[in-house]
């Protein structure tokens, strides 16, 4: 059985990941300011890395011939399109920092944990974006993906 739509399972995960970082026991130590300070300093690096590492996937002949831009509908575990499973980390790195921060209302040591989950998420999200850009020769085009029924009669 192979599932067409992704859009359920994927809202069932990123829920879990949201209530599982707000219902998560208070850390017994909060993560330093200057931590969070480094890693933010470190975020251009991690996209450029990613972006890079995207640009030599788009050359390996065992991934799909054509990419889509990723979409919540898509099956986020393709690692033939490895567009998608970045899209759902980054998505999931969002749903568990917005917990973390949610969850910082009632504890004030959470706050820098979800902070650098979100940032996290952030960082891989624009990853896939620099490298769907760096990778156009492998990205399909809007008029390769619209099918004869969906247009419009002329």
């Amino acid at each position: 059985m192979e599932i067409k739509d992704w859009l359920w399972i994927r809202l069932t995960l990123y829920g879990f990941a949201f209530a599982s970082a707000l219902l998560m026991p208070a850390p017994v130590e909060a993560i330093p300011i200057a931590t969070v300070k480094h890693t933010l300093m470190g975020l251009p690096v991690q996209v450029v890395v990613f972006a890079i590492g995207l640009l030599l996937m788009s050359y390996d002949p065992r991934f799909d011939d054509v990419w889509t831009r990723p979409t919540h509908h898509s099956n986020p575990l393709s690692f033939l399109s490895p567009l998608n499973v970045l899209h759902f980390l980054a998505s999931m790195c969002f749903a568990g920092g917005l917990g973390l921060v949610a969850g910082a209302t009632v504890s004030q040591s959470k706050l820098n944990h979800g902070l650098l989950l979100l940032a996290t998420g952030c960082g891989i999200w624009l990853s896939a974006r620099l490298g769907a850009w760096c990778c156009t020769h492998k990205m399909a085009s809007p008029d390769d993906l619209s099918e004869p029924d969906s247009r419009p009669n002329q």
